[in-house]
């Protein structure tokens, strides 16, 4: 009803949408880029460690660890990944929680008290439910099945690998029917462990 309040409330937010697009766009690049460059640090350290004393010769002979490759690619990339998220969720969080909750106490001081002690309370049946039913589940069930995942299909796409490495081999014996059933297997095995 009052165009000259809505015409200058428009021109507000089409003020803030032009700042804000930026700042959202340079903030996206600037978590891609610490992610990269933390992954980049973290995969030539481990790859410093992996090739120095013959750590990767020790690491095979003796089997020490299953899939080393797929350590240093996948579950690099994954760590920093999880890690910078869940960093920057945390401190988003608690940015909200003390500019929401300054706003909320100026504007009504009861009601943040109510809502406090509302969250307060949320979070307290959350754990305790939580806690009641992790026996049902059983965490560490799923941890593991997690790992065991991760360990058969690296298992599989080393089998492609060296069906690659050892082509030559392969066709010159005729092998084809017995890689085919090796890779099957340990597909169907990864198949399996994701279904249960």
């Amino acid at each position: 009803k009052n165009q000259e309040q809505f015409t200058k409330q428009l021109l507000y937010y089409l003020g803030a949408f032009a700042v804000g697009i930026p700042i959202f766009v340079l903030r996206y690049y600037a978590r891609q880029t610490l992610s990269l460059r933390w992954r980049a640090w973290m995969t030539k350290y481990y790859m410093d460690r992996y090739l120095s004393n013959q750590a990767f010769y020790k690491i095979q002979s003796q089997s020490i660890i299953d899939n080393p490759d797929q350590r240093i690619v996948d579950d690099l990339n994954s760590f920093t990944k999880t890690a910078l998220s869940f960093s920057l969720t945390i401190f988003d969080a608690v940015i909200d929680l003390i500019s929401f909750s300054n706003i909320l106490f100026s504007i009504y001081p009861p009601l943040f008290v109510v809502l406090f002690v509302y969250s307060i309370g949320g979070t307290a049946v959350s754990i305790f439910l939580g806690k009641v039913t992790l026996p049902l589940f059983n965490q560490k069930d799923l941890v593991s099945l997690n790992f065991m995942q991760e360990k058969k299909e690296a298992d599989f796409r080393y089998g492609l690998v060296r069906v690659r490495e050892n082509a030559e081999s392969i066709a010159f014996y005729s092998g084809e029917a017995n890689e085919m059933q090796l890779l099957l297997q340990r597909f169907t095995s990864a198949l399996k462990n994701m279904s249960v």
